[in-house]
């Protein structure tokens, strides 16, 4: 993957602006980047939750739209539980790798530069991760109920990068590594200062976060585990 220097970044066929670091975002998360001149061809592939994503798989598709000027086709899979956006556009999907999408979320997940060193296309970037592979969740303590902002990945160096991303933007996150089915890791907002900054400056495209982001806590919310209680034990990275 080409190192791009600032200057080359005109050179692409679409605007290099918030909009595609929010389109990345989407990408590092719930998406797929193909080059396959045999198989399948090139093909950009974001999978959604069809119960709860009908109306932000919309926003992407028009997201698509904008920036690249294609229709990409929405349809249901796996038995109508995951809405697929999808379309295949060669010259595109060639820039966009050029630009710093990887082929896979099975190595290294690196954010690109022009992205890390730009403070708007960064808070547009964890917009876009929030809303594919991010939450917020209600946990309860001693009588109390708590909103959580939570980002999970695989990867532990993509987790760091997310940690000192948001760090730079005036956030106190820290990572948690959790097991189970989906092991992995998650960077976690608990502070109410970083939730306000979180939704002046970050926001979300998403309706079903937007909801939980301004909702009050849920009565019912569960317990807390120890792992989001204390960041000093094993498998916690608060620097």
């Amino acid at each position: 993957m080409a190192n791009l220097k600032a200057g080359k970044l005109t050179d692409f066929m679409f605007p290099i602006d918030e909009n595609l670091a929010e389109f990345f975002g989407i990408m590092f998360g719930d998406g797929k980047l193909t080059i396959d001149g045999h198989k399948t061809g090139y093909r950009v592939q974001i999978w959604l939750d069809a119960k709860t994503e009908q109306e932000y798989s919309e926003y992407v598709r028009d997201l698509c739209i904008k920036l690249f000027n294609v229709e990409p086709a929405v349809c249901l899979e796996h038995n109508s539980s995951v809405i697929c956006v999808r379309f295949h556009a060669k010259q595109t999907i060639l820039a966009l790798h050029r630009l710093g999408i990887p082929l896979n979320h099975e190595g290294e997940m690196i954010v690109p530069g022009w992205i890390i060193t730009n403070a708007p296309f960064s808070a547009a970037f964890l917009r876009g991760l929030f809303d594919t592979d991010g939450g917020v969740v209600f946990q309860r303590d001693r009588g109390y109920v708590y909103r959580l902002i939570k980002i999970t990945m695989k990867n532990l160096n993509f987790a760091e990068t997310v940690k000192n991303m948001l760090l730079k933007l005036g956030f106190h996150p820290y990572i948690c590594k959790h097991g189970g089915m989906y092991s992995g890791y998650e960077v976690v907002l608990r502070k109410l200062l970083d939730q306000q900054l979180w939704k002046n400056n970050i926001g979300t495209s998403n309706q079903k976060n937007l909801e939980k982001l301004e909702g009050r806590p849920l009565v019912a919310a569960r317990k807390w585990e120890r792992r989001d209680l204390n960041p000093k034990l094993v498998g916690w990275s608060h620097s």
